[in-house]
C-alpha cells in the first residue's frame, strides 16, 4: 500500500458549525447533528440525570434513616453490655445498701467504638468509684441519700455531674483511671 499525500480542501478555521468538510477519503461530513440523533442524546442525558437525582435522593434518605437505625451487630453488643451492667449495679447496690438504677445513653456513642471498647467496663469504673465511697457508714449514707440513678453516656471528654439525684457520667474511651476520677468527684460533691 502506497501512502497518499492528502491536501486539505479548506483552511483549518473553516470547520465552523454548520459547514461541511471533506474528509481525506473524499466523504463529506456535516458538523450538524441529525435531529433523531440529537433526540436520542438528549433522552439519554435526561435519563441519566433522572437516575442521578434518584440516587442522590436515596442516599439522603439512607443517611437520614441511618442516624436513627442501628445495625443488628451494634444492638446485640448494646444488649450484652446492658445485661453485664445490670449485674454490676446489683453488686454495687448490695455493697452500698442502696437501690439506685443505671442506664446507658447510647445517643453519642462513637461509630464502631463498641466493637473495640467495653462501654460496660467504663461504666463499671464509675460504679467502682461509688463502691469505694461506700467503704464506711458516712459514705454509704451519702450514696443512699444523694444517688438515685446513674447514666453513662459518651462524649469527647470525660465528665461527671450530680444533680437532683442523677449522677451523669460521660465516658471517653481514651480516659484512664476512671474509678479514681469518679471517687474523687463524689468525695467532694456528696
Amino acid at each position: 500500500m502506497v501512502a497518499r499525500k492528502v491536501r486539505p480542501t479548506s483552511p483549518p478555521n473553516a470547520l465552523v458549525a454548520g459547514r461541511k468538510a471533506t474528509m481525506p477519503i473524499g466523504r463529506v461530513v456535516s458538523h450538524r447533528r441529525h435531529p433523531s440523533l440529537v433526540l436520542q442524546m438528549e433522552g439519554a442525558a435526561m435519563e441519566w440525570k433522572g437516575y442521578t437525582l434518584l440516587l442522590i435522593a436515596q442516599l439522603v434518605a439512607a443517611a437520614a434513616s441511618g442516624a436513627q437505625a442501628q445495625p443488628l451487630k451494634e444492638r446485640q453488643i448494646q444488649a450484652r453490655q446492658e445485661a453485664e451492667l445490670a449485674k454490676d449495679v446489683e453488686y454495687t447496690n448490695k455493697t452500698c445498701g442502696s437501690e439506685f438504677t443505671v442506664r446507658f445513653d447510647w445517643s453519642a456513642v462513637p461509630a464502631g467504638a463498641l466493637e473495640t471498647f467495653s462501654a460496660e467496663g467504663y461504666c463499671d469504673a464509675a460504679l467502682e468509684g461509688i463502691r469505694r465511697v461506700c467503704t464506711d457508714a458516712p459514705g454509704k449514707d451519702a450514696v443512699k441519700q444523694r444517688v438515685k440513678r446513674l447514666t453513662c453516656g459518651f462524649g469527647r471528654e470525660r465528665a461527671i455531674s450530680l444533680k437532683e439525684g442523677s449522677l451523669d457520667y460521660t465516658i471517653n474511651f481514651d480516659s484512664v483511671n476512671d474509678a479514681d476520677f469518679v471517687y474523687a468527684y463524689l468525695l467532694n460533691n456528696l
